[in-house]
């Protein structure tokens, strides 16, 4: 049991060794880049606080079935504009979840998970949303993520592809020919038999891509400086 808990001290503090290093090389590289991130899930929001910014995103914290993510970014200028009002059913959950489930008029669901009061999502998205709108119209590049969970089907894959953003990547454990998928085998949950959540895909980033080197170039691919960073993380 000692040497498990010796084991266990030296990997957190291994963790957040790299976790403090990337975090520095993340606020030197990205201090100057104007960015949007757009996820399906938690992915990516720490990215902000990372590099000290305000959220310019108002998908923080939520999450969106495969189905209603696509038809959001399908149909993108016109639901961002769109009021949220509030449901207590949701198509895609038999049981009464503990947390809000936002309702668009065209019937897209927004899965408010890490929120506890209707109020507090109202607010969040609002503010938020607000400042995305206020950062497109400064011209500011929208990065659009995508991965392959919560039912998501290869029909949802092909339709992601097809969206008119420059910049976009879709990440999972299922085989897509786009130079814009990344696919990560060994980055699988085991108990959906799908890509990980967004927060842990989002740790586990430098495995798969440099997302510094996305943002600043547009590029998907691992640098000299991801791969020493997935070494120890």
């Amino acid at each position: 049991m000692n040497i498990k808990r010796i084991v266990r001290g030296i990997s957190r503090r291994i963790h957040s060794c790299n976790t403090y290093i990337t975090n520095r090389f993340e606020r030197r590289r990205l201090k100057n880049a104007k960015f949007i991130l757009i996820s399906n899930n938690c992915w990516g929001y720490s990215l902000y606080g990372n590099i000290g910014r305000p959220y310019n995103t108002p998908f923080v914290g939520l999450f969106l079935f495969p189905e209603c993510y696509i038809k959001f970014l399908e149909n993108f200028e016109n639901c961002i504009n769109l009021t949220v009002t509030f449901t207590d059913n949701s198509r895609y959950i038999q049981t009464t979840p503990g947390y809000p489930i936002g309702i668009l008029p065209n019937g897209i669901e927004i899965h408010f998970m890490h929120y506890k009061t209707r109020q507090e999502a109202l607010d969040k998205w609002n503010r938020r949303m607000q400042r995305l709108k206020e950062s497109m119209e400064r011209n500011t590049p929208i990065f659009i993520k995508f991965c392959d969970r919560d039912g998501c089907e290869y029909s949802h894959l092909q339709r992601f592809h097809k969206l008119n953003f420059k910049n976009k990547i879709s990440i999972g454990i299922r085989i897509f020919n786009s130079k814009n998928h990344v696919y990560t085998p060994k980055l699988e949950d085991p108990q959906c038999g799908c890509a990980l959540s967004g927060n842990l895909l989002y740790i586990k980033r430098y495995h798969y891509f440099d997302i510094t080197e996305w943002i600043l170039s547009g590029q998907i691919h691992r640098t000299l400086w991801s791969r020493l960073f997935s070494l120890v993380d």
